[in-house]
């Protein structure tokens, strides 16, 4: 439900992007242990549409969790455009 709706949103709104707050919950399993490929992250990355779209991510908790740094290996925009980090 997660991929149709960002789907929908990038080719019936014609947003170029998202921001999610909290991020890290998608590399989470249900007990809250982190995974290590996180099927959500897999899913927008594989999909021909979302691929596209610019992705805004806090990867932060609450918890003293140190795993945030599963995002610094996808591109982001910096000062001087798409980045790659990692």
């Amino acid at each position: 439900m997660i991929i149709q709706s960002l789907r929908y949103w990038v080719t019936e709104m014609h947003v170029d992007g998202f921001r999610f707050d909290l991020a890290s919950i998608f590399y989470r399993g249900a007990d809250g242990e982190p995974l290590e490929d996180p099927p959500i992250l897999k899913a927008i990355t594989d999909d021909p549409v979302l691929s596209k779209a610019k992705l805004i991510a806090e990867p932060w908790m609450l918890l003293d969790f140190t795993k945030s740094g599963i995002f610094v290996r996808t591109p982001r925009v910096g000062p001087s455009g798409m980045e790659s980090i990692g």
